[in-house]
């Protein structure tokens, strides 16, 4: 008896990792706002609320569970960023979705405000923008995208979101290199990468004090609320392929553990091909440095 045996080469879409080695460690923070504002965290996680804290509902992303629901008149989170984040370098990423507005409602939305001597901040502007950006200690902050000075270093990428529809967002800073902003969809298909090489470097933002959370900075006349969840903060800069797994896997990734050591290693598996009445060979070379596809068929 014959066999066909069909091996696919899974294609995976890539991009030039960051600077240096990887190096797994652990994350620092995670809020699941399934039950609790409270975050596991390496430092404090107990939540303040903010002019009522925002409140927990049970939309969240996928199969997760409840998140946090923010804006006007509802408030939002403030945690500790003692051993939460550090300066240096790390990622922020974070599931939003706008529940009552879309990108172009003519009003700020500030989601992530990591303040302190500097700044570390992610928001939407009134101009339809999202802007993340890295500031030193007794810089003033931007009055326009387009204002580049000494000590601040920013991205901004047209915000493209839409009401009732989940986003995720990963924020990435290196002290000394351009900030990484990569994008992805609930679809799973990965991330897209909207990074400036061209920027200028990160600079220190000096000693953090607090991190804020929610849908906040709005001006007066603001009626607008967004859902956040799987809020998790790394202690390094991923790289764009971790940052790929992770939304590939954001939907069944055990909660709050750090991305594998083994995400990049080949793996295989035989799935049934009932149309073509035989058996196929799915395998991932586990190489996120290129584009590999095609195919080979062995007897």
């Amino acid at each position: 008896m014959k066999l066909n045996v069909w091996i696919l080469v899974l294609s995976v879409v890539c991009a030039a990792t960051l600077t240096g080695p990887a190096t797994w460690s652990e994350v620092l923070f995670y809020a699941s706002f399934d039950g609790t504002r409270d975050a596991q965290a390496v430092g404090e996680g107990k939540a303040t609320l903010i002019e009522g804290g925002g409140a927990l509902t049970a939309d969240g992303f996928g199969i997760r569970g409840a998140a946090l629901r923010s804006g006007d008149e509802v408030g939002y989170l403030e945690f500790s960023a003692a051993g939460n984040i550090l300066p240096e370098e790390g990622t922020i990423e974070v599931w939003l979705k706008p529940e009552d507005w879309s990108s172009d409602d003519g009003y700020y939305h500030q989601y992530i405000d990591v303040i302190g001597e500097g700044n570390i901040r992610f928001q939407k502007r009134a101009d339809t923008v999202n802007v993340f950006w890295v500031k030193a200690p007794k810089v003033p902050p931007p009055g326009h995208f387009d204002d580049k000075y000494p000590g601040i270093t920013m991205r901004g990428y047209a915000c493209q979101q839409i009401k009732d529809k989940w986003r995720q967002f990963f924020l990435i800073w290196r002290v000394g290199e351009p900030l990484r902003y990569y994008r992805g969809g609930p679809e799973g298909k990965g991330v897209h990468d909207s990074s400036n090489p061209a920027e200028p470097p990160a600079p220190p933002p000096g000693k953090l004090t607090a991190i804020r959370i929610g849908d906040f900075g709005g001006a007066e006349g603001r009626q607008a609320h967004t859902l956040i969840d799987e809020v998790y903060i790394y202690d390094r800069a991923l790289t764009f392929e971790e940052a790929w797994w992770a939304n590939v896997h954001a939907k069944d990734r055990q909660p709050g553990t750090d991305i594998p050591t083994t995400f990049a290693e080949p793996t295989a598996k035989v799935v049934p091909d009932p149309a073509n009445k035989t058996l196929v060979v799915e395998i991932d070379s586990g190489d996120r440095s290129g584009d590999f596809a095609g195919q080979a068929h062995l007897k």
